[in-house]
């Protein structure tokens, strides 16, 4: 069957630019016919589909040609309508995030040029880490709203870096596909602050004692990863105006790192803090300057108890070991100087069991008591 002539007059509907239109063949004898689209420069691609009576067979209408069958003669309409290209842009909820939180992309499909109709079909969003991919799916694929629109599932980096962003358009009767260029969606991630805490081995110690601190920073729970990297531990002996660095630099082991021991060289309050010096996802951080104090005694009370053979009642001495034997310590509410290294302040006496446990009790309240039981 020789080809159908181009150039019957078409029958175009629609407001300009024209998006449906048909042709009409006259004067076609019975037989099967091929209608195809010619590729022209400056002139959009359409999408072909054979109608009217004696029409057969309908294939490939999105590759704009088509099949039909004229089984009585005479007359034949093929509609055709505009498969225009289409443009795709992205919009980002934000383009700067800390780890930790999440964005939506939105995307606009619209005609080349901005006329209408709007386009209809899907769009699916994809994530990658550069403007060449790989690219991952984000969520679920959407379908544009009547306003051209789609927003994606929002999605979470659960890493610091650069992230690039792009839709696909799937296209649709009226519209090629078309994707957004990743190159003008960009999403940086930055470091999250992770929380720094610590815990000092003794809250307070004598002259001569040591301590150590105890480190845990905690980051982001799980599936984001946890911090990583070294710490450094510091103390303070005026009241956390200056701090001084003691023992060495620690790697983080399940995301806490012990100090080395420390041993104060006098009586006092002493502060300490620890410095974590952060990694690839987490800003460094440190704990709180005045979280951990440390008193450090001059002074050591050593109660003597001594029970009778009937257990009826107990004999008390303190001893108070001085540990600072150049300066003397005056005893609170007595007359009694301790000037020498170890002074018996109190007893030997003698008190019931219930004397003593009331007894025990007041003394342990005391802020500078540390109690050795002989």
């Amino acid at each position: 069957m020789p080809p159908i002539p181009y150039d019957p007059p078409s029958v175009l509907t629609g407001a300009a630019p024209w998006t449906t239109g048909y042709f009409e063949f006259t004067g076609l004898v019975t037989g099967t016919y091929n209608v195809t689209e010619e590729n022209r420069a400056g002139y959009a691609h359409v999408n072909i589909i054979a109608t009217g009576t004696g029409t057969g067979l309908v294939t490939n209408t999105l590759g704009g040609w088509a099949r039909f069958d004229l089984l009585g003669g005479g007359s034949e309409t093929v509609d055709f309508y505009n498969n225009r290209p289409s443009r795709t842009t992205t919009l980002l909820s934000s383009s700067t995030i800390t780890l930790g939180e999440s964005i939506i992309d939105t995307a606009t499909v619209t005609s080349e040029d901005g006329s209408p109709p709007i386009p209809d079909g899907t769009v699916t969003f994809y994530v990658g880490p550069s403007t060449s991919g790989p690219w991952t799916q984000v969520g679920t694929t959407k379908t544009l709203n009547a306003s051209g629109m789609a927003l994606s599932d929002s999605y979470t980096p659960l890493a610091t870096g650069t992230y690039y962003f792009k839709a696909s358009y799937s296209g649709s009767a009226n519209y090629q596909p078309s994707e957004s260029d990743p190159a003008t969606e960009v999403l940086v991630v930055n470091k999250a602050t992770p929380i720094v805490t610590t815990l000092l081995s003794a809250k307070s110690i004598t002259k001569g004692g040591s301590v150590t601190d105890t480190v845990t920073v905690t980051g982001l729970p799980s599936p984001f990863p946890s911090p990583t990297g070294d710490v450094e531990f510091y103390v303070s002996t005026d009241g956390g105006v200056t701090w001084t660095k003691f023992g060495a630099t620690k790697t983080l082991v399940g995301g806490t790192a012990t100090s080395d021991s420390y041993t104060p060289s006098a009586a006092g309050i002493y502060y300490f803090k620890a410095v974590y010096l952060g990694d690839s996802n987490y800003n460094g951080a440190e704990s709180g300057a005045t979280d951990e104090p440390l008193i450090v005694n001059n002074i050591r009370l050593i109660v003597t108890t001594i029970y009778d053979s009937d257990r009826t009642g107990v004999t008390f001495q303190i001893t108070v070991v001085n540990l600072n034997p150049t300066t003397s310590l005056t005893q609170v509410n007595a007359t009694k100087t301790i000037g020498a290294v170890t002074t018996t302040v109190f007893g030997p006496v003698t008190l019931p069991p219930a004397g003593r446990t009331r007894f025990l009790q007041r003394l342990s309240r005391s802020p500078l008591a540390v109690m050795e039981h002989s």
